[in-house]
């Protein structure tokens, strides 16, 4: 059985019981369904390895997060997804694989230009890991279409698209996390992430507050005029200031 290669045109034989051949002419990895063959393409890492770091300590500190960290591990890798495109919804993204992050399973087309999967690029990342069988994409389709409220019948076009991504292991104050830092925009996924001190936060100074109100309230009770009280409103002030600048240090801000 031969089909027509989708990049070339060239004709390409089937292997049986194959979920991949590769075209003659070309080099282009295609995937084999009954019905249809898919384009194997893949996007080039755009975030170096260096940059990982500064990419976690920049989504930390949104999170006001500002203790230590350090990278253990780092591994960049490709993750596959199915891409769909569909006239009332015009990119949608499946996974092909188990993910490392569950933030990932759905997500958009990412920016860049799709290059094809072929001899240049060499085996390092072909294929990715544990590809779904034709049921389970079908389904995962199904799945993304229902959720965007859209039939997934009519004329809907897929491809296997491996997209960049450094899988990360790091640890924040002493305590271990893992995270995965999108190659291309250098977002960060996480199912989990370091306890904020958020409240701890606002306790210290809601606390404080009302401790140098009470203070204010006596000292303008007790002090004889004008001038000292002003005088003790500063120094209560300053005490204030330093005791709330200890005690946010220590809790990493």
């Amino acid at each position: 059985m031969m089909l027509n290669c989708t990049n070339c045109g060239g004709e390409v034989p089937i292997i049986e019981e194959s979920e991949f051949v590769r075209c003659g002419f070309c080099g282009v990895d295609l995937y084999v369904e009954i019905e249809r063959t898919v384009t194997h393409s893949y996007l080039d890492f755009e975030i170096e390895e260096k940059d990982c770091l500064a990419y976690l300590k920049k989504r930390l500190a949104e999170m006001e997060l500002a203790g230590e960290v350090s990278v253990h591990h780092l591994e960049p890798r490709y993750f596959t997804y199915w891409c769909f495109e569909k006239a009332e919804c015009k990119g949608a993204m499946v996974c092909a694989e188990p993910v490392p992050m569950q933030d990932m399973a759905k997500m958009d087309i990412p920016p860049g230009k799709p290059k094809v999967l072929g001899k240049e690029r060499g085996e390092q990342y072909a294929h990715g890991n544990g590809r779904d069988t034709r049921k389970k994409m079908d389904q995962a389709l199904a799945e993304y279409f229902s959720d965007k409220g859209l039939e997934t019948t009519g004329d809907i076009s897929a491809k296997l698209l491996e997209t960049p991504i450094y899988l990360i292991e790091y640890k924040y104050q002493g305590n271990p996390y893992e995270a995965v830092v999108d190659g291309i925009t250098g977002n960060i996924h996480a199912d989990r992430w370091p306890p904020s001190n958020e409240g701890r936060k606002n306790r210290v100074l809601g606390g404080t507050a009302l401790v140098v109100g009470g203070v204010f309230l006596l000292e303008s009770v007790v002090v004889p005029s004008l001038l000292m009280t002003l005088l003790a409103y500063g120094f209560t002030t300053a005490v204030a200031y330093h005791y709330i600048m200890r005690k946010l240090k220590k809790m990493g801000w």
